[in-house]
């Protein structure tokens, strides 16, 4: 996905806004301030430089010191004390330090309307400024109040005011926010009809404009529109600035979010290598460096390629630290991606680790009603959920959806997905009527949000299908998969984690109608993807180890099932023993979640007549010993905390490995030729 509109709006908020500033605008009371004006003035110019250089510490004390020097020759009251109290803000909110920014802004925007009025363009720009603060600080409905504000007064004393363009594109980006895309586009056309007015159709302001819209339709799910005038903004830099400079470079990176849109994920990430690399060549520590590193991890992500996003989500991480210190919300927003990514790769340690230093940033910076804040709850209540803490769980999504519901709506995108978790939660406590609820109400949010194709919509088909398995309306489950995997076959591909979990839906139906062979076929489809994608130790992978040794027992092979049980088993001691750093109690809930498993591989062997090895299975999940991972030596003896297989299993697993293979094969040639026929081959 291209750049944030958000982020770019606020961006050229402010930088306009120093520009207004620092420009000939001068009045009566500018000329009061004699004495060490121009020390004042260089101090001004030193705090803007350092500030554009990301050298936010120092421009810190910098613009206290020019603030100081102001307020001691000028007095409190004058547009001099404004400017610097503004540039000071930006400083503050540069560094993530919004409340400290708002406080700054309140005064400025007083002594601007005192001195020079409520209409005066520098007054107009001090509260556009508060506004985007409030913006950053989730509080978009006073946001707006303003930005409507500063619009309407512009258009009352001027029509043609210059800063009209910034203001709708302020509007748009508080929207945006809102995920009121419609409402967006309607504002960037606005803006976008004055630039190619005032500068023509070939001009850079034109294309800044024309980004914005293309960004919009992206959001709106009309990939081809975006296209085209990603392609038309191109030429325009290309032939301005030409093709190596930066602008151009970073057009490309759009045109490559815009072909992960339209599933052509071969080209986006030549496209993307290829603008990491050149951006790498200019300058090996440039900003834009980080962008173009999340970008490449988005596209991996969307591929399900977890393990190659997690490299570049480090890196990202590291620089962002470096740049911006430990404690801003940019390293929390990393921080959270990072943990997103352990979350799906299952390391959970980590991922939890990782969100809860994301949540305390945020809590402590942004506040603990922020929008963000919410975002880092649902993700850790996600955690929760998987390591069967779900009343932990409950409590913290259910307070993400309280904040969400109150700061974005009650139809916003992000509390879609704040829904499902918590239907998730309700469906494994057994609460299926309240799951399905939320599992439904998700559904709606994102079928009115997105286009019909959008992978998200699969996944809440996905969600409810299981939410109808459970409640026995076999029907309606399978009606849900079949029109998921419609869309993730023509959105992700077949060989993505996501189809694996749908064709696992599919089978779990099959398998409740009595049609065993069917969910048997489905169950391998399913455990090879998973096996591939996430490997033998994934709990996905284990679950699907699980699907399938049920599918060859309701097929009569019980012996066949055992050795599908032995490996569902054996992944889930893997995650046992890496769960086992949380702390005992996360251990205890975990290992009561899958023990299913156990007890039904001792139950079939205990029928085969192989006690020993049911009483190892068995012995696993001794409370007393709680399988005690943290002490274990290292050089014990593995066969005591995995299962082994019979010679016979043995050779069971080499045939199984050659049907996988072949599987794979056929679902990779499947996917080219899906791959052709889209290009028209």
């Amino acid at each position: 996905m291209p750049m944030s509109i958000n982020l770019k709006s606020i961006f050229c908020a402010l930088l306009c806004a120093a520009m207004l500033f620092s420009s000939g605008c001068s009045t009566t009371a500018d000329n009061t301030f004699t004495g060490k004006n121009n020390e004042w003035e260089y101090l001004r110019d030193e705090h803007l430089r350092l500030q554009q250089q990301g050298l936010y510490e120092k421009a810190l004390a910098v613009g206290q010191k020019a603030l100081s020097l102001v307020e001691m020759e000028a007095g409190k009251y004058h547009v001099g004390t404004a400017l610097s109290l503004n540039n000071l803000a930006q400083t503050y909110s540069s560094l993530g330090q919004y409340k400290q920014a708002l406080s700054l802004k309140q005064y400025a925007l007083a002594i601007n309307e005192k001195v020079l009025g409520q209409n005066h363009p520098r007054t107009l720009a001090s509260l556009n400024n508060l506004a985007q603060t409030y913006s950053s600080l989730g509080q978009y409905k006073r946001a707006l109040l303003m930005q409507w504000r500063v619009l309407t007064t512009l258009e009352t004393l001027d029509p043609k005011h210059p800063m009209i363009v910034l203001s709708l594109n302020n509007l748009a980006g508080t929207y945006s926010s809102l995920a009121q895309h419609e409402k967006v586009l309607e504002l960037f056309l606005r803006a976008l009809k004055i630039r190619e007015k005032e500068f023509g159709p070939s001009h850079l302001d034109t294309a800044s404009s024309l980004n914005d819209i293309a960004l919009t339709h992206s959001k709106l799910g009309q990939h081809d529109k975006a296209l085209e005038i990603y392609r038309r903004i191109l030429k325009i830099r290309e032939t301005v600035l030409g093709p190596d400079h930066l602008d151009s470079v970073l057009t490309l990176n759009d045109l490559a979010g815009t072909y992960v849109d339209l599933a052509q994920y071969d080209k986006a990430l030549s496209m993307q290598w290829q603008v990491l690399t050149t951006i790498e060549t200019l300058d090996p520590k440039h900003p834009k460096i980080v962008l173009s590193l999340n970008n490449l991890a988005g596209t991996y992500s969307s591929l399900g390629q977890y393990k190659q996003v997690l490299p570049l989500e480090r890196r990202v991480l590291a620089i962002t630290e470096e740049t911006n210190g430990p404690n801003h919300p940019e390293t929390a927003k990393r921080l959270n991606n990072l943990a997103v990514t352990y979350t799906r790769l299952a390391q959970y340690d980590k991922a939890l680790k990782m969100s809860l230093l994301a949540l305390e940033i945020r809590e402590r910076v942004l506040g603990p009603s922020h929008p963000v804040t919410a975002l880092s709850l649902n993700n850790l209540g996600s955690i929760y959920s998987l390591l069967a803490q779900y009343g932990k769980a409950l409590k913290i999504t259910l307070r993400a959806l309280k904040i969400n519901e109150e700061a974005l709506g009650l139809d916003h995108p992000d509390v879609a997905s704040i829904v499902h978790n918590l239907a998730f939660n309700y469906g494994h406590l057994e609460q299926f009527d309240k799951a399905l609820q939320f599992n439904q109400r998700g559904l709606a949010i994102r079928e009115k949000a997105f286009v019909r194709d959008d992978p998200r919509i699969a996944w809440s088909l996905n969600n409810l299908a299981a939410n109808y398995n459970e409640l026995a309306q076999y029907d309606k489950a399978l009606k849900m998969s079949l029109r998921a995997l419609k869309i993730q076959e023509k959105s992700i591909g077949l060989a993505h984690p996501d189809v694996a979990w749908t064709l696992t839906n599919h089978a779990h139906t099959y398998q409740e109608v009595a049609q065993p062979d069917k969910a048997l076929h489905l169950s391998l489809r399913a455990l090879v993807i998973q096996e591939k994608m996430q490997g033998p130790d994934h709990p996905d992978t284990a679950l699907g180890y699980h699907n399938t040794a049920g599918s060859f027992l309701a097929t009569g092979n019980p012996a066949v099932a055992i050795l599908f049980f032995k490996k569902a088993v054996n992944a889930h001691q893997s995650q046992r023993e890496q769960i086992s750093r949380i702390g005992a109690g996360v251990l205890q809930s975990y290992t009561g979640s899958i023990s299913f498993t156990y007890r039904k591989l001792a139950s079939l062997l205990i029928e085969q007549e192989r006690l020993p090895e049911a009483d190892q299975v068995l012995d696993m999940l001794e409370e007393n010993e709680v399988f005690d991972f943290i002490r274990r030596s290292r050089n014990d003896d593995p066969r005591k905390t995995k299962v082994g297989y019979t010679p016979t299993e043995q050779k069971w697993m080499v045939r199984y490995r050659k049907i996988a293979d072949k599987l794979a094969a056929l679902g990779a040639e499947d996917m080219v030729l899906k791959k052709a026929s889209k290009l028209g081959l």
